[in-house]
């Protein structure tokens, strides 16, 4: 009986790294959702998920936009009504880099 072949750590980092890409695309298109209807606890939580886990897979800059964006947007519920121009221009901000992210890593692989 054959057993698979056991994976080398850097083929394991690159499919952690892909499904963290994956679900990246995920996430941002479901916060273009939730800023569009001022969902704010939602994008919240959203920017806290992607704070978390960049740094794990080397994206420090987009674990500081994450958390820039997580810290202009208050805690608890809040009106949608709610504009709050600054956190709006950090979350576009975190959007725009995850673009680029994204772009570089799927259409620039090798």
């Amino acid at each position: 009986m054959q057993h698979a072949p056991i994976s080398q750590p850097s083929e394991i980092q690159d499919r952690l790294r892909k499904r963290f890409l994956e679900r990246l695309a995920t996430r941002i298109r479901k916060m273009r959702r939730d800023l569009a209807v001022r969902d704010w606890s939602a994008v919240r939580i959203e920017c806290r998920q992607i704070r978390e886990s960049g740094r794990k897979f080397g994206f420090d800059d987009l674990t500081l936009l994450a958390a820039r964006a997580e810290q202009l947007i208050p805690n608890g519920s809040m009106s949608r009504a709610e504009t709050m121009p600054e956190a709006k221009e950090a979350v576009l901000s975190l959007i725009n880099k995850i673009d680029q992210i994204l772009i570089t890593n799927f259409i620039h692989k090798p």
